[in-house]
């Protein structure tokens, strides 16, 4: 079972690139997951402090930044938390430069890949290094250094020797590469036709050169999906011997489902989030999927996100009163019936306004008055009860009836 040995199906054991970790479909999905989510999440700068906000601060300077579409002169903010979710879970570290005026506004946030950032403490201070160190040509930000104040750096699996985070496939190169042993192995079996390991065995003597010609003789006959369910002769007392198990035998699909379940595992995954088995496929196990992947992979991403932002975007004397917040609960709300549910009792509690739901739909503002209410649209205002209600009410029985 030679797919089953990295190095024997002809993967080499060391260092693997962030490349090379993709090529295993269970870790592109995985990290496609995570950065598809997270790059279409709104964040938004938010009154207040968390658990008791006044809504968004429209008005904020920072807000024009963080929520618009342009989180640069080149990229949009999709662009760049696309790329900071890839280089957060493959290099562990995802790292982005401020760039402000003259009175500390910040006016763009630019993406930098970590291999090229090194940081570093002199005197106490953090600072973070860009140089180019892979040989290739050099690049605008070669030499410069960044103080930690204009550096966005949020890592994973923090290392506080070298001030940096490592990268999930630093941890699970032993299941990456026996991915790729499977990938391999499949490869090969397939373009050789689906045959398993075979020897032949000759009654005479042979030597080197007959022995190749027949070998690849044979070859040429059976190799090769072309060739795949021909019948292949042999002659001249030649006898066939099988000595690889075939791939059902040796639970090479069983295999491949460990590794996906497997990677799930190292990225925080519920394994049906990449194409993995829970064990049973019923709804209710789908929905709970969907709350522990909001719950524990996406929210303490965005939370480590959202604090960092806070710590290097919003001025010390205004953290007391504004903070930066993901719309975690657009992904909460996964069909009209749980959404309009949730519009329902939010009014009834008084929650929400009409015109608060109609935003949440992206339809406009209702302009009469009971737009903007947070009364219970069951119950009747008193603003429309009769004039002599109190007397009407003062002069019930106790059976409820007037006297």
């Amino acid at each position: 079972m030679g797919w089953m040995n990295p190095a024997a199906a002809g993967v080499q054991i060391g260092d693997l690139t962030a490349q090379q970790a993709q090529a295993v479909s269970s870790v592109y999905a995985a990290v496609h997951t995570y950065s598809s989510t997270i790059s279409t999440l709104g964040i938004n700068v938010c009154h207040g402090k968390r658990g008791n906000t006044d809504g968004i601060a429209w008005d904020h300077p920072l807000q024009a930044l963080i929520g618009s579409c342009q989180w640069n002169d080149e990229q949009t903010d999709v662009a760049v938390l696309d790329y900071w979710m890839s280089s957060l879970f493959l290099r562990g570290n995802l790292y982005g430069q401020i760039i402000r005026n003259a009175f500390g506004k910040p006016l763009q946030i630019v993406p930098i890949d970590p291999d090229y950032v090194f940081p570093r403490r002199v005197d106490g201070r953090i600072s973070y290094k860009i140089s180019n160190v892979s040989g290739q040509e050099p690049r605008e930000m070669d030499g410069q250094t960044i103080e930690a104040i204009d550096m966005i750096h949020v890592p994973i699996n923090w290392n506080p020797k070298v001030l940096r985070g490592i990268g999930i496939i630093a941890y699970a190169q032993v299941s990456i590469q026996s991915g790729l042993s499977l990938d391999r192995f499949a490869f090969n079996f397939f373009t050789q036709g689906a045959t398993s390991r075979i020897v032949l065995e000759y009654p005479g003597t042979l030597d080197e050169k007959q022995a190749n010609q027949i070998r690849e003789n044979f070859e040429a006959r059976i190799s090769g999906l072309e060739n795949s369910h021909k019948t292949a002769l042999i002659h001249a007392g030649l006898k066939l011997h099988q000595l690889s198990l075939a791939p059902d035998e040796c639970q090479f699909l069983e295999s491949r489902k460990f590794t996906v379940n497997e990677v799930a595992r190292w990225f925080g995954l519920p394994p049906s989030k990449i194409g993995g088995e829970r064990g049973s496929g019923t709804y209710s196990n789908r929905e709970q999927d969907a709350m522990e992947f909001v719950s524990h992979s996406i929210r303490p991403l965005c939370v480590a996100m959202e604090r960092e932002f806070e710590r290097k975007l919003i001025l010390p004397s205004e953290r007391h009163k504004f903070f930066l917040q993901f719309d975690i609960d657009a992904l909460q709300e996964t069909d009209v019936k749980t959404r309009f549910y949730k519009y329902e009792v939010g009014r009834r509690i008084g929650m929400f306004s009409a015109n608060d739901c109609r935003a949440m739909e992206g339809l406009p503002r209702r302009n009469d008055p009971d737009g903007d209410s947070y009364s219970n649209p069951n119950i009747t205002p008193t603003s429309s009860m009769p004039s002599n209600y109190d007397d009407l009410k003062g002069s019930l029985n106790e059976n409820g009836k007037t006297e």
